[in-house]
């Protein structure tokens, strides 16, 4: 991957970041602590049910795709099928669930099934671009979602004080993000090639890799889902900066994950093994000194900016180290997503869904600080667990050209791009 890939990855994610960030804030100072923990937890429920229906399909039709068949016409049909049957139940349901259950209402619930269902065609779409090459389509699509979110968003929340506008702000911005993204991913199917795919075998390299990415999805995005339904919304909204301040440290270490999933020039393992190597080092490099202005900025500003919330600079500094370890981690289970075997990345996954229920325990006894400390505590194990994965693999490709996670019947050249 060239370095003006890798700029514009990068851009794709300081854009959306930098603009939630923003919005974060706004919403913060406008909504107050209650008000803002009930836009997080909408927001969080949505992306996180939104990462588990969208089945990780671009892993499955990106292969096929770079292997010669049809592989997005075969996405295309499967995500049209699962996620609109998905959603389809989940609106009747919502509509006829009791007006007041789990305090949302009616209206509360249709926004949770709608914004799911954008966020997993969203997800599909923008990542099936990317897996192909088309970074800046990407980088452009996921910019667009981040202004119109700000420019809608935040004088929502100012102008009228609710979550509710600000939670129809997010919607309209993905549904803009994805429109864009449609074009490319239209021009994709039409110029690729016209020999059908195996949908069975789509679906199936899918599932197998979306264990790995559904357990990360959790384990990034359950903890304010967890707070949100075992703690008070005030709470809720000091955590949700905290771990917004925090994850800023991930603008970087994102972009370099996504440059790791894809194949790019390199054919041989070994060059993309090195490749990878670098992009670990030096993204391990920049966390770390981003970790320290950010704790240094959130120690001596937030609570003179933001009052209210200057119970979030002790959770923030007990977020870091485990934010800071997952930025290499997130490079390495990219690079175990790529490569043939979906071993691995389903090992990842179990193991951050098994790291992730200790969540639950921690938010009813201890609530916004036991998540923190919970938080830190899991990254750093996932961390550990995908790194040693990584490593092993990286040996094999360095060795005699076998590798120990691959299956038999399968060869190194069919890895997904």
């Amino acid at each position: 991957m060239n370095r003006r890939s890798l700029v514009d990855l990068t851009l794709s994610q300081a854009a959306p970041l930098v603009g939630s960030f923003l919005v974060t804030f706004g919403s913060a100072a406008a909504l107050g602590p209650s008000g803002r923990g009930e836009l997080a937890f909408i927001t969080s429920t949505c992306t996180v049910a939104g990462a588990i229906l969208f089945a990780s399909l671009h892993v499955g039709t990106t292969a096929a795709q770079t292997s010669g068949t049809a592989g997005l016409r075969a996405g295309t049909r499967l995500a049209s099928s699962i996620i609109g049957t998905v959603v389809a139940v989940a609106l009747v349901a919502a509509l006829l669930l009791p007006e007041g259950l789990g305090g949302l209402g009616r209206t509360g619930h249709v926004a949770l099934v709608a914004g799911s269902g954008l966020v997993a065609v969203n997800l599909y779409v923008l990542r099936s671009v990317q897996g192909l090459g088309q970074h800046r389509a990407f980088r452009n699509a996921w910019a667009i979602q981040s202004l119109a979110y700000l420019v809608l968003g935040l004088p929502a929340a100012i102008v009228t004080r609710q979550a509710g506008p600000v939670v129809a702000s997010w919607l309209v911005a993905l549904v803009l993000s994805t429109a864009y993204a449609i074009r490319t991913y239209a021009s994709l199917v039409r110029q690729g090639p016209r020999q059908p795919a195996d949908r069975r075998a789509v679906l199936r390299t899918s599932l197998l890799a979306h264990v790995g990415l559904v357990g990360n999805q959790l384990l990034y995005r359950a903890d304010v889902v967890v707070l949100g339904l075992l703690a008070a919304s005030r709470e809720v909204g000091i955590y949700s900066v905290a771990i917004a301040v925090a994850g800023l440290i991930w603008i970087v270490a994102e972009a370099f994950s996504l440059a790791a999933f894809s194949r790019g020039e390199a054919d041989a393992g070994t060059d993309l093994h090195a490749r990878d190597r670098r992009l670990l080092v030096v993204n391990l490099g920049l966390s770390v000194g981003a970790a320290v202005l950010i704790a240094l900025a959130s120690v001596t500003l937030l609570g003179r900016v933001l009052p209210e919330y200057a119970d979030a600079v002790p959770l923030i500094l007990v977020l870091l180290p485990g934010v800071v370890a997952q930025g290499p981690a997130r490079v390495a289970f990219s690079s175990l997503l790529r490569r043939v075997d979906t071993r691995p990345p389903m090992w990842v996954g179990l193991v951050s869904l098994t790291l992730a229920v200790v969540y639950v325990p921690c938010a009813a006894r201890w609530g916004a600080m036991g998540v923190a400390v919970a938080s830190t505590v899991v990254y750093l194990v996932q961390a550990a667990f995908v790194l040693w994965l990584w490593r092993r693999a990286g040996s094999a490709d360095l060795g005699s050209g076998s590798r120990p996670f691959d299956p038999p019947a399968r060869g190194a050249e069919s890895a997904v791009a």
